[in-house]
């Protein structure tokens, strides 16, 4: 949420709340003038005012791992986030670019910082992610629709994420003499590979409809073949079940693409992806290849 109040010499105020931050524009120059004047409800800025603008983070259930920023392209007399556990001594988290230590009070692990400045931008609303003090949080267990994972090392997390996808890497009768036509004369596993992955690529569009657990989860194989349409995780899926059923050594490739922070070797985190491509071993070694894109030939990445 975030509450700004501006207070006049003659003892005058009025005030803005919202819960959604991404309402405030900015896109201007990042002082706290620029970004008051911005705002709905308030009257226009002049000297002597006095201007309070706080934001506040709270996470109230901490199923899975959270990415928050205590640092914004806004400037805010106060920035505080609040995470409220049961047990919140279970709760491990990662600080990152001189992020403090957490207070606990009482269910709570609490940060605050006050006067915080902007921080630059690469394009408005872009923070610069090396300069931004960040917090991951995430706890030793989560549940996933019902079923309980261990997700502390990054073995148990490449468990849970084969868990969900395992089940939905079954070729039909229908896609296995879709595999055999397509890799009909192929003399290498090259070529078999560079066929399937340009059916994939060719003939599915990219959609994502990513409700409930398919936010994670990827859809039959199968299903996204008859269907023709998939988001990546769909394309990955469908990809490495072709090539398995090829007879290829296949795997899903998790990526983090957005310039969120780096992904830490020791704070294993569930959701700090948000993509995926598929790798095939060829020539004694992996060939990444990304089926999302229609003009990414095998073995390019953008």
């Amino acid at each position: 949420s975030f509450k700004c109040e501006r207070h006049d010499a003659a003892g005058k105020s009025d005030s803005y709340f919202s819960w959604d931050l991404t309402k405030l524009n900015t896109s201007t120059s990042g002082s706290l003038t620029d970004v008051v004047e911005e705002i709905p409800g308030l009257s226009k800025v002049i000297a002597g005012d006095v201007i309070e603008c706080q934001s506040v983070i709270e996470v109230d259930d901490l199923n899975f791992a959270s990415h928050l920023n205590l640092d914004d392209v806004f400037p805010a007399n106060s920035r505080r986030i609040e995470v409220t556990s049961e047990l919140p001594a279970q709760i491990r988290y990662d600080l990152q670019n001189g992020a403090p230590a957490p207070i606990v009070q009482g269910n709570r692990l609490v940060w605050q910082l006050n006067n915080v400045a902007a921080l630059p931008q690469h394009y408005p609303g872009q923070l610069l992610v090396d300069r931004t003090r960040q917090i991951r949080l995430a706890r030793p267990m989560m549940n996933f629709y019902g079923k309980s994972y261990a997700v502390s090392s990054w073995d148990e997390v490449a468990a849970w994420k084969a868990a969900i996808s395992r089940p939905h890497q079954v070729a039909d009768e229908a896609l296995k003499a879709k595999v055999a036509q397509l890799t009909e004369g192929a003399k290498t596993d090259v070529i078999r590979a560079t066929r399937l992955y340009d059916w994939v690529r060719e003939e599915h569009r990219y959609v994502a409809i990513e409700l409930g657990k398919n936010g994670w989860e990827p859809h039959n194989a199968t299903d996204v073949a008859r269907n023709k349409y998939g988001d990546c995780k769909d394309f990955a899926n469908l990809y490495v079940t072709m090539l398995r059923t090829a007879g290829l050594k296949a795997a899903r490739v998790y990526v983090l693409t957005r310039p969120d922070g780096r992904i830490s070797d020791t704070f294993p985190a569930p959701m700090v992806f948000d993509h995926v491509i598929a790798a095939v071993w060829l020539e004694d070694h992996w060939v990444f290849a990304d089926a999302t894109h229609k003009y990414l030939e095998m073995g390019l990445l953008r």
